[in-house]
């Protein structure tokens, strides 16, 4: 049978002392977290390469390890890999969900196409080159519609609008 671990990042006495009475671990790994917010995460560290198979890890949140969900994935998936359980004492009903075979899952997917989404904003913003576009001037689409009428000339058009020539062009190779 493995050991029970318990692991916190305590900011104060107090919290580590109501942690250890309920968690009741075999083994004790504390993080003290600075009045700053930082800590330099040595013992999680440490408890992470002593951990084996049929340990059970003891934390109070998954907001106590992770930052983000992929450090959520991230850690359940390496805890599962290695045959370490995991309790979770101040279990919300999200956390209940991500640390399910079934909810890691369905997490990891949700990540992977976000990833996708991103990656697909990062190339679609990418392929535009030069000063950003400030859209089409005011009244362009009538003027468009008269110089496909032959109403008016470009010269006609590009003072009105109060554009160059060259810039009516573009809009229409654009729009066209």
């Amino acid at each position: 049978m493995g050991k029970r671990v318990g692991y916190i990042r305590a900011k104060k006495y107090q919290e580590l002392l109501n942690f250890e009475g309920v968690a009741l671990p075999d083994k004790l790994y504390v993080d003290l977290v600075a009045p700053n917010g930082f800590t330099d995460l040595k013992q999680y560290e440490k408890m992470m390469g002593q951990l084996r198979s049929g340990d059970t890890l003891v934390i109070s949140s998954l907001g106590n390890i992770c930052s983000s969900l992929y450090e959520v994935c991230e850690f359940v998936r390496s805890l599962r890999k290695k045959g370490i359980e995991l309790e979770i004492l101040n279990k919300t009903y999200d956390e209940e969900s991500f640390t399910s075979k079934e909810g890691l899952e369905i997490l990891e997917k949700a990540l992977k196409f976000n990833d996708k989404l991103v990656e697909e904003e990062r190339f679609r913003k990418s392929k535009r080159t030069g000063r950003p576009s400030s859209g089409y001037p005011e009244g362009f689409y009538e003027a468009f519609l008269k110089y496909k009428a032959g109403e008016k000339t470009v010269r006609e058009i590009a003072e009105e609008l109060r554009i160059q020539q060259h810039t009516f062009y573009n809009y229409v190779k654009i729009f066209d």
